[in-house]
């Protein structure tokens, strides 16, 4: 050493124990506190003293924290008690920005913090140092844990901030997907490689690019979709898929497989997290959430079979002025109502929060289209590192999709929030589960955490304010739903239910809606009115959903980690067990849900008769039971028809025709119109709406010999058409019209029935007049006739009938609806035998 120089000064060692009794008593002792930071808020006490006393060593612990109760300081001051006990902590965030914000709190709270934003590339050696020796607490994202080489490795404690929005940062580790916008070509090859295990109805449908329709593919009975599929993902060098691949490439079997129009998606149910080192070797995890729900979501989400929760006794909220002008005023004209509150804003700056990019794509576009002054977007990856962007614009629309978490903009920050379409099903999986297996009653409560959180983004303290515009039918669907509002929490119920009165304005005009919204964000005076009138409303909160769902979440857990461990005989007994407990009338789509997932556990085990057990259950539950009972030919090879009309108890269409009775009256009068219309492209669209209306899917094609419409009902029976209305009552039918009909049979087996030799199919000629030319009457022999006159008179009946269905299950779920609508049906002559009786009633050459 130079002569004259001192050595360097050697480090004190970090001690192993804090000595503070608690993290309450931690806080007090941080000497680097500002003085914004003086003491603990209510709440915050509460939740830290419950865990010191009860749940400082529980594995699996969630926090419920609202708005205003100081959430990222809890999260903080556990994580600093815990590093300087001994271990090594984290605390992830969503998004860059919000690791920021943990940050500034930490810097403000005196707490140690090392930052492990970023890369490996842009990652400071120094501040992972910091981490590593215990020194600091590392503060970083989701995706800097859920990856194949996580920065955040043996680490014993790890603080999930903001849990519910981070549900997918967990599953995309495990999931494959491919967009038929964005990656087109893997898309079709996809497409291609699943085509042994698709139906010719799901082929339609995944074509189809109008459909939004999720569809599962049960690959059982065709493993040569598994090879396919690797052949096709192996070459992939894109990480986005390559890493996800190599997790679930050996597991494809236990994994599920989910295709529509726009995205094929392969992924397992729950994520495996319990192969995942980093995260499954965590002393402690603890899940900080503004809005719990129910805790078996988060098990679910990830991976985790036993979990205890804290909540706040107290909450403070900020005050939300909700409107639901869609309550009043058709989609267009709601959508206008918002475009020009937009126009009338001083400082135009707005959140749009959607369920998928789809439907924020659409509603961006429809709310553009109607505004006069044109905003800047703004997108999720513009505010990942900063929220600077939009809070310092004076024009900007900020829309994120699946983002009802993790998104702070208090004060005047943002005073607009708009809601499109219910957050019920933001991923495949959900919508597919939502669709296909009625599964309303499950989701209501996620739907309800997803519009608590969303609605608090703009409204982050106890005097904060923002006007929030819900858009879309399914969110006036849930403002009318009195098992979905019951649940809310008083204050907020109340909020939606004034809101909801004072949207009748939007009926009036656009003026007193707009002057109303325009009030609120500009008068303080004009806010304590309404405040008085929301403060007086009686708003209680009634949780009414079924038990069941939560207290399957450990053992749906335990399903999938069996499955994805290859121990299917476990996997199969448990999922008999799920089922086996799903009681309550409402969760008939659940309960046959899991009978579906055993019958596919017990294909893997080598169970055939579990296999067949499982589906006939399935499909007893009298939900998606079409479907059920195709998986069943499939995999046993040939029908059953004795086993299936045995499994028919609920009428076949109930599926088909509870979609209709919501929102349809305008689609029924089209209907009438057209089936007055001879020109054959305008009564075939009528036929097709008819065909619906009765419960059965509808092909409409211009294929070369393909029958004008076909309808197919879940029983595998399929009624084609052709039309000849535009002849003149006087002149017969033809040779070769007759010809044409009789062809439409081999179409409709060779497209629409797929591998079954038992499909029904019955041809049908519409015409004025059921006179045949003489050269024709040799080849009429089994087709039927009908008068356009006599179509109209049933397509009246129609209406009137699903009238009738739709005041008596307006408000009511289908599951538990199943059996009463099965008899309303029959009774209201839309029966498939009532079809029968009249379409078939006459043959066409007698």
């Amino acid at each position: 050493m130079a002569a004259g120089k001192q050595n360097p000064a050697f480090r004190p060692v970090r001690p192993t124990s804090s000595g503070r009794a608690t993290p309450e008593d931690l806080f007090y002792k941080l000497s680097g506190r500002v003085a914004s930071h003086g003491y603990l808020r209510g709440p915050q006490q509460d939740v830290l003293r419950e865990y010191g006393e009860r749940y400082a060593d529980t594995r699996d612990l969630a926090f419920e924290l609202p708005t205003g109760t100081g959430k990222t300081a809890v999260g903080l001051l556990i994580g600093e008690w815990k590093r300087t006990s001994g271990n090594k902590v984290a605390y992830v965030s969503l998004t860059n920005q919000l690791a920021g914000q943990v940050l500034s709190e930490a810097n403000k709270m005196g707490i140690p913090c090392a930052d492990l934003r970023g890369t490996k590339e842009t990652r400071s050696a120094l501040e992972e140092g910091r981490y590593r020796t215990g020194a600091a607490v590392a503060v970083s994202t989701y995706s800097n844990l859920f990856n194949i080489n996580p920065v955040l490795q043996n680490c014993d404690v790890v603080i999930f901030d903001d849990a519910h929005g981070a549900e997918r940062y967990v599953s995309d580790m495990w999931t494959v997907s491919a967009s038929s916008s964005h990656d087109p070509g893997l898309y079709n090859s996809l497409v291609s490689a699943l085509r042994p295990s698709l139906s010719s109805q799901q082929i339609r449908s995944i074509l189809d690019k109008s459909s939004n329709t999720v569809e599962l593919i049960d690959i059982s009975a065709h493993p040569e979709s598994i090879d396919n599929v690797t052949a096709v993902l192996d070459p992939v060098t894109k990480d986005a898929v390559r890493f996800a691949w190599k997790l679930i490439r050996n597991h494809l079997q236990t994994c599920l497989f989910l295709a529509s129009s726009y995205e094929i998606t392969v992924r397992p149910l729950v994520s495996p997290t319990h192969t995942h080192e980093p995260f499954a070797s965590l002393r402690q995890r603890i899940y900080m959430s503004a809005t719990l729900g129910g805790d078996s979501d988060l098990q679910r989400a990830y991976g985790i079979e036993k979990l205890d929760m804290v909540r706040a006794k107290s909450t403070q909220w900020g005050r939300r002025y909700v409107f639901i002008p869609g309550m009043y005023v058709e989609k267009p004209e709601a959508e206008r109502l918002a475009a020009r509150v937009w126009d009338d804003m001083k400082t135009r700056r707005a959140v749009l929060l959607t369920p998928s990019d789809r439907v924020m794509s659409r509603t961006l576009d429809a709310l553009e289209l109607q505004m006069r002054k044109k905003p800047a977007r703004l997108g999720a990856s513009d505010i990942a590192n900063t929220l600077d962007g939009f809070v310092t614009s004076s024009n900007t629309l900020l829309a994120l999709a699946g983002r009802y978490d993790g998104l702070d903009l208090p004060d005047e920050q943002c005073r607009l929030l708009i809601l499109s379409e219910s957050p019920a099903a933001i991923n495949p999986l959900e919508r597919y589960l939502s669709e296909r297996w009625k599964m309303g009653p499950i989701f209501r409560k996620r739907e309800r955490t997803r519009l608590i959180q969303g609605m608090g983004r703009c409204t982050r303290n106890a005097t904060d304010f923002a006007v929030i515009i819900w858009l879309g039918q399914s969110l006036v669907n849930a403002a009318t739903a009195p098992t979905l509002m019951r649940g809310f929490p008083p204050a907020l119920g109340a909020e939606i239910k004034w809101g909801a009165e004072q949207s009748a304005v939007a009926a009036g005009g656009s003026d007193d809606f707009v002057a109303m919204i325009s009030g609120l964000i500009n008068d303080s005076k004009y806010r304590r009115e309404a405040d008085a009138a929301i403060d007086s409303i009686q708003a209680t909160q009634q949780e009414s959903e079924p038990s069941d769902y939560e207290e399957a979440g450990k053992d749906e857990v335990r399903y999938s980690k069996s499955m994805w461990d290859g121990d299917f005989e476990v996997a199969y007994q448990t999922a008999r067990g799920i089922a086996d407990q799903l009681t309550s009338a409402e969760v008939a789509g659940y309960r046959a849900w899991w009978w579906y997932l055993a019958s596919s556990a017990a294909s893997l085990f080598g169970e055939t008769d579990g296999v067949r057990d499982c589906l006939t259950r399935a499909a007893r539950c009298g939900v998606n039971r079409g479907w059920v009972n195709g998986v069943l030919r499939t995999r046993q090879g040939q029908s059953n028809q004795r086993e299936m009309q045995a499994a028919a108890d609920p009428e076949p269409n109930g599926d088909g025709l509870w979609e209709r009775l919501a929102d349809w009256e305008k689609t029924l009068a089209t209907m009438q119109n057209e089936l007055a219309d001879p020109y054959h492209v305008r009564y075939h669209e009528g036929l097709e709406i008819l065909g619906k209306a009765f419960g059965a899917a509808t092909t409409r094609t211009t294929d070369q010999g393909a029958p004008d419409v076909v309808w197919s009902f879940a029983s595998d029976f399929h009624m084609a058409f052709e039309a000849k209305t535009e002849k003149k009552p006087m002149n017969p039918l033809s040779k070769r019209d007759v010809q044409e009909a009789k062809g439409h049979a081999d179409w409709v087996r060779t497209h629409l029935c797929g591998e079954s030799a038992d499909a029904e199919i019955a041809t049908v000629v519409v015409a004025p007049s059921a006179a045949l030319h003489q050269i024709a009457l040799p080849f009429a022999g089994g087709l039927y006739y009908i008068s356009p006159d006599r179509v109209a008179e049933i397509a009246g009946e129609v209406v009137e009938g699903l009238r009738e269905l739709r005041i008596r299950f307006s408000g009511r779920e289908f599951a538990d609806s199943v059996a009463e609508l099965s008899a309303a049906i029959r009774r209201s002559n839309l029966s498939i035998e009532r079809v029968r009786n009249i379409f078939l009633a006459k043959p066409l050459k007698e």
